[in-house]
């Protein structure tokens, strides 16, 4: 039994589309891990910088990595891992940088103050 061109032709033309909707099938079917290292990681790291005192010296970057974590863990609840592993990575590295200033904050105030103290000759040391 003999195929009809324009049947041949009709099926020629859908088997690039069958095929693409097959890969699609497929790569909605790969799903990615809930990122509970990165989450965990972030939350850890936000700990570290109110310990480090960033609630008081870079409030806007706690502030940023507090919000990217609750967004990643809404997303996260809600199966898009890959914006949520996103998310939490951002709000790691925010945290991390809250920490980074809070504690360039202390040790600029730590220098002041030495700085702002008087000098004293050591005694026995000849004064000028």
């Amino acid at each position: 039994m003999a195929i009809s061109p324009l049947i041949s032709t009709r099926i020629r033309a859908a088997v690039p589309a069958v095929c693409f909707l097959c890969m699609a099938a497929l790569a909605a079917c790969a799903l990615v891990e809930p990122p509970t290292a990165e989450l965990a990681a972030a939350r850890t790291a936000i700990s570290d910088a109110e310990a480090a005192g960033a609630a008081q010296r870079a409030p806007a970057e706690l502030a940023s990595a507090r919000d990217k974590l609750i967004e990643a863990e809404w997303r996260s609840r809600r199966g898009h891992n890959d914006q949520a592993q996103f998310l939490a990575e951002q709000a790691l590295a925010d945290a991390r940088l809250a920490t980074m200033k809070a504690r360039a904050a202390v040790a600029d105030s730590a220098l002041s103050a030495i700085r702002q103290r008087p000098v004293e000759a050591p005694s026995g040391a000849p004064t000028q």
